[in-house]
């Protein structure tokens, strides 16, 4: 039987494909081509559920946890974060090729009401964002920020 969080991926795989598809039908090329992501492109997820969580794990390289934001509003999930630019600020410097995304990002995802944002938790290694949502037993409301811990 499949679960919500499978259909959750689904939906959103079929997000990523109409928009390449949308962009590469309106000659916009900075999703149409593979590897190549617009500056604001969220980065991408994983979101898997086992017994006790829902796992939601998130390639952000080179970001620091004051460089996310992570807030659950009701059913909504919203991961947000900022790339810095690269640190060359010469002009005289000439990109032949900049790939990596930089500027602010918004992912939005739907949770639905099997999961206690109370005890949510984040954390950042290797450049990698991993948020456990715990399964709720009781019903949840409410707006929640969750903070992101870093691996020292």
């Amino acid at each position: 039987m499949a679960s919500r969080y499978s259909t959750l991926v689904l939906v959103s795989q079929l997000q990523s494909e109409l928009e390449r598809v949308l962009n590469e039908a309106a000659g916009t090329r900075e999703l149409a081509e593979p590897g190549w992501h617009a500056p604001d492109a969220p980065p991408p997820v994983d979101i898997l559920e086992t017994k006790e969580n829902l796992v939601i794990t998130m390639e952000v390289p080179g970001l620091e946890a004051t460089d996310l934001v992570i807030e659950i509003n009701g059913y909504e999930l919203a991961l947000r974060g900022s790339r810095r630019p690269t640190g060359v600020q010469d002009t005289a410097v000439r990109f032949h090729c900049m790939e990596r995304s930089r500027g602010t990002f918004e992912r939005l995802l739907r949770i639905d009401d099997t999961v206690d944002p109370r005890d949510a938790t984040a954390k950042l290694a290797q450049g990698v964002l991993t948020l456990e949502l715990p399964k709720l037993t009781h019903e949840r409301r409410g707006s929640f920020q969750v903070r992101v811990q870093t691996e020292d």
